[in-house]
């Protein structure tokens, strides 16, 4: 008889597909006490029966079924083949006049109403106790979880081990990416500066901007402990940034005026920051003749004004260096604010559950939809308040960084101006002043600085 063998493990640790080895071992000789001759093995390693996760090789045994590719299979036991009854259900429509036989589970006979009966009850075991080991897991898991304990499952965090102890230099390269985001530096360039250093993610790929992102604000980086995705605690592992850094960097990187885009790379200093006399709207960078040709800012809605990029740019950026050169460092040093980030963040996280609770209070008629609109109102304007000074405590002048920040390789105020990134001359541009693009008089085709007008902050 031509028999075919299906096996599966839920969970593979090792990586070495072990457990499908044993069951496929134990099939083999059950078909050869048989006398069937064995055609074809299906196998899913590493893949619940229960989670509803897609079994490829599942699929095609059921396509080689409706084919009548094989008269018979063997598998190790039913909870291996089905665990729930949207599976027996796929089975029951391809089986007909198919045997079934398991290593440890008896055999199945799907030709009538009995033996359909049977492996639904089967069914119905296998789930529940997949349902009651899912319980189980959940309450260790919460239990793990209000200890303090390090959350050992899944792929390790970059920065940590797979016990949680603190993994170099990973663990290094954070906490520079945290001084660095904290100082003004953007994402991007942080994901550039560890591409060039060979650095690569958990998974081994390049980094971006999203990767830097998401890897600073986990916050198992500040030893907190995290359930079910909301922080509960804190944690007994080693912090590899103190609490009050990791919510200022947070506070940073959720700052609305920041782009979120996962692959955004400014080229050209005046896109989005210059602005056209006539009409107000930013202007943006074209290439209008072709990319070997010279780059324009225009306006785009209404093409109000179209002005040589090289010339503006190179404008602005000597009023910027003559500007800077003359104040001196002076007073721009970066602030060393010691607000408590922590309680700061609590506070509006208290307020915040407060207002979700008005809708409770207000479904269970305890308050009208007058004291509803009151109370919503006073707490919108204490969490504004908070978001505020957030903001405020957060915030980095670029142009504190760039003027205090002095290195052998670039000492002078115009080497740093220089190496900056294009970002973070735009970010001075929009801290310093606004570029206004006044519209030339008909005739005048050669760049005028007459026509620009530079409004001080």
């Amino acid at each position: 008889m031509r028999a075919a063998i299906y096996t599966r493990i839920s969970r593979d640790t090792t990586g070495e597909a072990a457990g499908v080895d044993r069951q496929l071992r134990a099939c083999t000789e059950l078909a050869k006490q048989l006398e069937w001759d064995v055609v074809t093995v299906f196998s899913d390693n590493d893949i619940s029966a229960y989670n509803g996760r897609r079994r490829p090789d599942f699929e095609r045994m059921l396509a080689a079924m409706r084919n009548a590719e094989f008269s018979a299979l063997i598998v190790w036991h039913t909870d291996r083949l089905y665990r729930t009854l949207k599976d027996l259900v796929a089975l029951l429509g391809v089986t007909a006049g198919i045997q079934i036989r398991t290593v440890q589970g008896g055999d199945i006979d799907l030709s009538h109403a009995t033996g359909r009966m049977v492996a639904t009850i089967l069914g119905s075991v296998s789930m529940n106790e997949s349902e009651h080991h899912a319980e189980r897991r959940r309450e260790a898991n919460r239990q793990r979880a209000v200890a303090g304990q390090w959350c050992a499952t899944g792929i390790r965090p970059f920065g940590y081990d797979a016990t949680g102890v603190p993994h170099e230099p990973e663990a290094s390269l954070i906490r520079q990416a945290a001084k660095d985001i904290l100082n003004g530096r953007s994402l991007g360039s942080i994901a550039r500066k560890w591409n060039a250093a060979g650095h690569t993610t958990v998974k081994g790929v390049a980094w971006t901007n999203l990767h830097v992102r998401r890897v600073l604000r986990n916050p198992r980086l500040a030893a907190l402990r995290v359930h079910r995705g909301t922080i509960i605690g804190p944690g007994t592992w080693e912090a590899i940034l103190d609490e009050n850094t990791w919510q200022r960097v947070l506070m940073v990187l959720d700052d609305p005026t920041r782009v979120k885009a996962a692959a955004f790379t400014r080229r050209h200093l005046g896109s989005g920051v210059y602005r056209c006399g006539i009409c107000g709207n930013p202007l943006y960078a074209q290439h209008p003749h072709g990319r070997d040709r010279s780059m324009v800012y225009v306006c785009r809605p209404s093409a109000h004004i179209a002005r040589n990029g090289a010339a503006l740019d190179a404008l602005v950026e000597g009023i910027v260096v003559a500007y800077l050169t003359e104040q001196g460092v002076g007073g721009a040093k970066a602030k060393d604010d010691d607000t408590d980030l922590s309680a700061l963040s609590a506070q509006r996280q208290a307020l915040m559950e407060e207002k979700g609770q008005l809708g409770t209070l207000f479904g269970r008629h305890v308050i009208d939809a007058v004291a509803l609109e009151n109370a919503t109102v006073e707490l919108k304007v204490q969490i504004a308040a908070i978001d505020r000074q957030l903001a405020e405590v957060t915030r980095i002048s670029p142009v504190a960084v760039l003027m205090t920040q002095e290195s052998d390789e670039n000492p002078s105020l115009v080497d740093r101006w220089a190496a900056a990134s294009v970002s973070t001359k735009a970010k001075i541009v929009r801290e310093l002043f606004d570029v206004v693009v006044l519209p030339a008089p008909r005739g005048v085709k050669n760049f005028d600085p007459s026509l620009i007008e530079i409004n001080w902050h």
